[in-house]
């Protein structure tokens, strides 16, 4: 690059009158002493790269190279970022994250995965062992759970670890449980029944009376759990159990693991 020069008795000259100053500059020039003052080479600046926001914190930013972005690439994420996870496309033992969009009942809870409808996370499927109050969970909280069921239109999900294997879901209705046959069952007497379910409150289990008859679901109690109970519990498992009290009329009975 060629240096600019630059004299350093020109500036004597300033201050004549223009015929002196001319006369005084053409003198100059053929005495100064010159010196070479470097050319700053500025250098332009490089395009950085456009980030592009997403609309919902948490999700993957997209960065374009040199900003060259159109209106189609934008629309085209867009319309990636809002199409809905279809049901039918969910895999049994698939990992997804997704957060709590409400509670439902004493069944669990409303996850939302970005499907076109939410998963239900039962109470039963938060943890392994039986939940406790610590482990319960509140709305907007983030999870992350495998598909559990799926039949196409609806799904439910899982925090357990392990196998994935369930027995059918308790589906008699209330009003079929047969009650009344555990009248004759002693206080002292053992029955085998299997885990149906769990909520905050306690453990369903499943009981069929001696006699035969309806299946009918009743509730233990943390304080009538046996030892080591609570870390152990899964759904299907099987339980021995003693009936305490049985009211017809509001179709009830009372168990528990414990011994007389």
């Amino acid at each position: 690059m060629a240096p600019t020069r630059r004299c350093r008795g020109l500036g004597r000259a300033v201050g004549l009158g223009a015929a002196g100053f001319l006369g005084a500059a053409a003198a100059l020039l053929n005495t100064c002493n010159f010196v070479q003052v470097p050319r700053v080479q500025v250098a332009r600046p490089q395009r950085s790269a456009l980030r592009l926001s997403r609309r919902e914190a948490g999700l993957v930013q997209r960065e374009a190279v040199d900003g060259l972005v159109t209106k189609e690439d934008v629309q085209e994420e867009e319309d990636e970022e809002d199409r809905k996870i279809l049901v039918s496309e969910l895999e049994v033992g698939q990992e997804v994250d997704g957060v709590v969009v409400r509670g439902f009942g004493f069944l669990g809870y409303f996850v939302d995965i970005g499907a076109e409808s939410n998963g239900l996370l039962e109470f039963e499927e938060l943890v392994d062992g039986f939940p406790s109050k610590d482990e319960e969970l509140r709305k907007g909280e983030f999870v992350t759970a495998r598909v559990l069921e799926t039949d196409g239109i609806n799904f439910y999900l899982t925090r357990r670890t392990g196998d994935l294997a369930r027995p059918p879901r308790f589906r008699e209705k209330h009003t079929q449980e047969d009650v009344e046959a555990f009248q004759g069952v002693h206080d002292d007497e053992w029955l085998q029944g299997e885990v149906a379910g769990m909520w905050a409150k306690g453990v369903w289990v499943k009981i069929t009376p001696p006699s035969g008859g309806w299946p009918v679901r009743s509730l233990v109690k943390p304080e009538d759990f046996t030892d080591g109970f609570a870390k152990t519990v899964f759904p299907g498992m099987k339980v021995m159990v003693r009936v305490t009290g049985v009211d017809v009329p509001q179709k009830r009975i009372d168990i528990t693991m414990r011994d007389p």
